[in-house]
């Protein structure tokens, strides 16, 4: 039982990653297909309050700022112009997500028409970790019963790579 409820755990944590990669990918394929600039938030709920938040673990994906109104059904014509949002409550809950590497408080990403990052807003980030602050330490060796933990890293030029922040090995596809 105890190697099932990690394994539940692990692909909790999987499902947060990929479904996280999803909307910044979506983000900047937009802002390519539109040409114009695209917004991913993180926010702490879709639904309540709506507010931006680094440690939030819903998004939206949107055409303007959220700005606390993204309880909306997406639509090209209602500000926020939402494009799609995304509960992180949807099969990720004991998943934790941190977006670093900007910032104190960074929450917002911005794709310009050319898919690349706008660098001059303040609110930008550059990583998300994804956690369960309930499962352990993050090991990178899961047959030892602790929690393999995931990072998406964003390159200024908007490519997103997930990846395992505790391999060392340089040369290894998964590390950072």
């Amino acid at each position: 039982i105890p190697a099932m409820l990690q394994f539940i755990k692990n692909a909790q944590l999987r499902t947060a990653a990929e479904t996280t990669m999803a909307g910044v990918q979506l983000a900047r394929a937009e802002a390519l297909k539109r040409n114009v600039q695209v917004r991913f938030t993180l926010v702490d709920d879709i639904v309540a309050g709506c507010n931006k938040l680094a440690t939030g673990g819903s998004w939206v994906v949107s055409l303007d700022f959220v700005d606390g109104n993204c309880q909306e059904a997406p639509s090209e014509t209602t500000t926020p112009r939402i494009l799609q949002a995304k509960s992180f409550k949807e099969g990720t809950a004991t998943a934790s997500v941190t977006a670093s590497g900007g910032p104190e408080g960074n929450h917002t990403l911005i794709f310009n028409g050319l898919g690349r990052l706008v660098l001059t807003n303040q609110d930008q980030f550059n990583q998300v970790d994804i956690s369960n602050p309930d499962g352990g330490e993050c090991q990178h060796d899961v047959s030892t019963g602790t929690m393999r933990c995931l990072r998406i890293m964003i390159t200024s030029g908007g490519d997103a790579r997930m990846c395992d922040p505790k391999v060392a090995d340089t040369t290894d596809p998964r590390a950072c």
